[in-house]
């Protein structure tokens, strides 16, 4: 493994580059084997390859040994790259698809005995069609599937070298419906796809979004609702005049803003799950992989790494930063019934009360030397409609009026069960639709000037005035939803 490190490997690696096409055309991806389990893990990273400030190993070995994630995926910007992986100008630059096969890729493969406790994905952030960017993680047939991906669909990819030459469709909005279902055609069960800092350039319109989780109901996992460059000034590179264009708390308007974008989406009923990344480029910007954001998800591993994309898609998962909460159990029940966020909804008769049981924990540490507290919990609750109908106002649609906070617990409501964990119960009486739950937490208290409204809400972050010690003040918490059916 010391290729690594030393001048000659380097020398030796670019000339590997130029020559081994064929030869790692196709691979093979490690196996779980671990029994299923929470597990932490960031999809969205960057190295010298595109614009990152370091190697593969170096992110790597601080996601991994540093930080404690349990998987990690690549993700650089599809396009070109002008970099080696060491950081060195390349002239002419190369093709995306051509690093992929030929750098980034034996690097993944080689990294992983490495790490056999861990999961290292190969991905893409993808410039999408008239869109922006997207995280697109493959777990098979690598690397020549994000390879051809990247090659058809990436909106800044020019190549026309890719062997076999496939058709090209890169340049619209269709184009990125075909490519989503693509990938639904032929990955469904080993790609994902999630809509990086999905506001910070306003490209998605909920029609887009809508198209998207149609054209790939087994592909398009989610959202990036608590974005990287959480270090940054313009906390997480959110720096535009447009209040749409913002974060509020380092979350994404879609998160944030409760009866908005994410909640629309979730009253039609669709498994459109929130994740947390690091967006890490460098250190100036962006904390570490696992060192301030996280991803938790419940992965039912098999000896398949097919479970990690099944387990993102299933909605079993929270973010948070600075660990405020470290692990969640999150459950409704009625008659007899218990269902938890992320597995089938809980099917009740109409006009039948439900019991939501909340139970969380904080370590006693977090990565900046802290003792993170919850300050208070929101509920947080939205009525389902039923799926949208596109040429309808309803696949437009960008708010659900019926999304509320349903209840605020705080110290008087929380109960202390020791070693961490905490717990609070509720109960919904007279349901009489169906219903998703979520929920939201900080340590901020309600009414702390430029942070929270008096109801406990983040405020918008302002513009050039965040630094690295105001995000370790600012911490939160989000899940993904439980649902709740009427037979």
């Amino acid at each position: 493994m010391h290729w690594f490190r030393t001048k000659k490997a380097r020398v030796a690696l670019a000339l590997a580059a130029v020559l081994a096409v064929a030869a790692l055309a196709t691979g093979t991806a490690v196996a779980f084997d671990r029994g299923g389990k929470w597990e932490t893990g960031d999809m969205h990273t960057h190295t010298f390859l595109t614009d990152g400030s370091n190697t593969q190993l170096q992110v790597v070995q601080n996601a991994f040994n540093k930080y404690g994630l349990d998987w990690m995926a690549n993700s650089e910007h599809g396009g070109t790259s002008s970099r080696d992986p060491f950081g060195n100008a390349i002239s002419p630059s190369v093709p995306r698809w051509a690093s992929l096969i030929n750098w980034s890729w034996p690097i993944i493969r080689d990294l992983r005995p490495m790490f056999p406790d861990k999961t290292l994905v190969q991905g893409l952030e993808w410039n999408v069609p008239q869109g922006e960017h997207a995280s697109v993680g493959f777990v098979t047939n690598e690397p020549g599937a994000v390879a051809e991906f990247e090659y058809r669909f990436d909106k800044n990819d020019s190549s026309t070298t890719f062997p076999g030459s496939p058709s090209k469709d890169n340049t619209s909005t269709a184009g990125a419906v075909n490519a989503i279902a693509w990938l639904q055609a032929n990955y469904a069960d080993s790609a994902y796809v999630v809509l990086n800092h999905p506001s910070r350039a306003q490209a998605y319109s909920p029609a887009e979004v809508r198209d998207y989780i149609a054209a790939g109901p087994g592909i398009t996992a989610g959202f990036e609702g608590m974005p990287g460059h959480q270090k940054e000034a313009d906390r997480g590179g959110y720096g535009s005049a447009n209040p749409l264009a913002r974060n509020y708390q380092g979350a994404d308007i879609w998160l944030a803003q409760v009866g908005g974008f994410w909640d629309s989406i979730l009253a039609n009923g669709n498994r459109f799950n929130v994740f947390s990344n690091s967006d890490f480029h460098n250190t100036g910007g962006d904390f570490w992989p696992g060192e301030y954001s996280k991803s938790f998800t419940f992965i039912d591993h098999t000896d398949d790494p097919k479970s990690l994309v099944a387990g993102l898609k299933s909605g079993r998962s929270f973010s948070t930063f600075g660990d405020l909460v470290n692990e969640l159990k999150f459950t409704a029940q009625a008659d007899g019934r218990n269902v938890e966020m992320g597995s089938e909804a809980l099917s009740v008769r109409r006009g039948k009360d439900v019991v939501v049981t909340i139970k969380y924990r904080s370590p006693r540490r977090n990565n900046n030397g802290d003792s993170p507290k919850v300050d208070h919990l929101d509920l947080i609750a939205g009525g389902v409609t039923g799926p949208a109908v596109k040429g309808t106002a309803s696949w437009e649609a960008s708010t659900n009026p019926t999304a509320q906070v349903v209840k605020t617990f705080n110290g008087r409501d929380i109960r202390n069960l020791g070693d961490g964990w905490y717990s609070v119960t509720y109960q919904i009486r007279n349901i009489q639709g169906p219903m998703y739950l979520r929920l939201r937490a900080t340590n901020v208290a309600p009414g702390t000037v430029g942070m929270t409204d008096a109801a406990g809400n983040p405020l918008m972050d302002a513009v050039g005035a965040n630094t690295p010690a105001n995000a370790w003040k600012s911490l939160w918490f989000y899940s993904n939803p439980l649902w709740i059916d009427i037979r």
